[in-house]
């Protein structure tokens, strides 16, 4: 085989990889930034509570989750828990220099108090939530799993199948049409190098948000 075709095969699958890879830190990064900003949304609309010495419930946090994520439409997000935005809460009172110290430690105390009203032992909780509990730890380790399986999966079969059909068209055609094609063509191989890669993100994507 001709070492400019094999190099302008390499070439192409090496595309399609580094299309992947960029895609998908792309990607997470935006979600992340997504995920930091609805979490600052919600910090900012409780925090007015507390301006006012009004401790929220468990209820109202969740509530005022759940309703900020709507409403802003990124319910694909990674679950937000109460007990993060009552841990950021707390890390606001403590970093707010123009809070008294007898104030902050109470708006401190009634939040903590939230997570543990009376000290509840782990047996006296209800065996609904606990389920509950564990059904989203599974679910979401269940999602992660699926997302990289998905993805080696495609990854692997999109450069093993350009490999053989490369392989079936160089078999079948002389060398010299090829390079000479792949020479005249260098600009449409790598717009087709492109498309696949954009097409096999989009299937990954698709696959990955059905198992949400």
């Amino acid at each position: 085989m001709n070492l400019s075709i094999l190099i302008g095969i390499i070439g192409i699958i090496a595309s399609v990889g580094v299309g992947l890879g960029t895609f998908f830190i792309a990607d997470k990064r935006a979600r992340r930034n997504r995920y930091l900003t609805m979490k600052n949304l919600i910090i900012q609309a409780l925090s007015k509570s507390l301006s006012e010495n009004n401790i929220p419930n468990k209820r109202i946090i969740k509530s005022t989750i759940n309703s900020l994520v709507r409403e802003n439409g990124v319910s694909n997000l990674r679950i937000i828990t109460v007990e993060e935005i009552i841990d950021d809460l707390v890390y606001q009172i403590t970093s707010d220099p123009f809070l008294d110290a007898e104030r902050r430690e109470t708006l401190q105390n009634n939040l903590l108090e939230i997570l543990e009203p009376k000290k509840v032992k782990i047996d006296e909780i209800a065996e609904e939530t606990i389920s509950d509990i564990k059904q989203l730890e599974i679910h979401e380790d269940y999602k992660q799993a699926n997302f990289s399986r998905y993805s080696s999966i495609l990854s692997i079969l999109s450069g093993v199948i350009t490999t053989i059909v490369a392989g079936i068209i160089i078999s079948q055609i002389n060398t010299d049409v090829i390079l000479n094609f792949i020479k005249s063509s260098a600009n449409y191989v790598w717009l087709l190098s492109g498309l696949i890669t954009g097409i096999i993100a989009v299937i990954i994507k698709f696959i990955f948000s059905k198992n949400k």
